[in-house]
């Protein structure tokens, strides 16, 4: 289900004792973590990349679009 928002921002910690929000935290997503490194030929193969949010994750932060990353200038990082 695509629901349309741009962005969003979750404070997990913050979840009632509900059944939603408990299959809500425990369900596995991709985390995109790999950046530039990532290999395109095995980039979101299988379920190597998923985990839950929780009990790893208290704030979830949601952008459709961001403005793409780039090295700055210098050797300082």
């Amino acid at each position: 289900m695509r629901v349309g928002v741009e962005r969003f921002c979750v404070d997990l910690r913050t979840l009632p004792e509900a059944d939603w929000a408990r299959c809500f935290a425990s369900t596995p997503y991709g985390r995109g973590w790999a950046g530039w490194a990532v290999d395109p030929t095995t980039w979101n193969k299988g379920d190597g990349d998923l985990t839950s949010l929780r009990p790893a994750t208290d704030i979830l932060v949601w952008f459709k679009q961001i403005t793409p990353s780039r090295m700055l200038p210098g050797d300082d990082f």
